[in-house]
């Protein structure tokens, strides 16, 4: 019975891993039976690509996420001494 926790544990939390993927890659792709998308194709995708605006909103993403992220580390690193430092790591 013990021998069985493994593959049962890794089913438990891998199955709605999967599960998330597929539903998100099925309407990705064009499958979304709700909507009339009955069969896999790149259609969605070639409507992505064709979006006015799309290399701009993707630009503006970037951007924005890489200057939060660098502002909060800079601060994170301000607040950790009084001297800008780098603070030690716990536990050493």
């Amino acid at each position: 019975m013990l021998r069985h926790f493994p593959a049962l544990t890794l089913l438990l939390f891998l199955g709605p891993v999967i599960a998330g993927l597929l539903g998100t890659l099925a309407p990705a792709f064009g499958y979304l039976p709700a909507l009339g998308g009955t069969a896999p194709s790149l259609e969605p995708w070639r409507q992505l690509m064709a979006a006015p605006g799309l290399a701009s909103a993707l630009e503006v993403t970037l951007v924005s996420g890489l200057l939060s992220t660098a502002l909060a580390l800079g601060i994170s690193w301000r607040q950790g001494s009084s001297d800008g430092a780098v603070p030690p790591r716990a536990g050493r």
